[in-house]
């Protein structure tokens, strides 16, 4: 099969190649399936690892669920009772001087319903 541009030992080197490929071809394709055999092993042992890891941690948070779920009831019962009822606004003696300060303490104590008391040692 010779043709104007190549010429018998041409044709004879294509054979060749052609024929080193298919020799090679089955070869070069075991060694990538080898490889990428052993990546894709590295990777399902390192999530193996991670997932008993993680695991591990989800029994570990199942046991102290009782201690997180007193925490909760115990905040959950500090917010229900609110904050201490306010009995008295104080301010002190030289905020008492001030007619802002003294204009907003006295309101901040008729808003709760409560008495103004001045410090004088403030």
């Amino acid at each position: 099969m010779t043709t104007e541009n190549t010429t018998p030992a041409d044709d004879k080197d294509a054979a060749n190649l052609a024929s080193f490929l298919e020799k090679v071809t089955p070869t070069i394709a075991e060694s990538v399936m080898k490889s990428i055999d052993a990546k894709v092993e590295e990777r399902l042992a390192g999530i193996a690892a991670k997932n008993a890891e993680l695991l591990g941690k989800l029994q570990a948070s199942k046991t102290e669920t009782s201690s997180v779920t007193e925490q909760l009831a115990a905040l959950s019962k500090q917010i229900a009772d609110g904050p201490a009822p306010v009995t008295e606004v104080t301010i002190g003696k030289a905020d008492a001087r001030d007619p802002r300060k003294y204009a907003a303490a006295k309101a901040k104590a008729e808003e709760a319903g409560v008495t103004l008391q001045i410090d004088r040692d403030k």
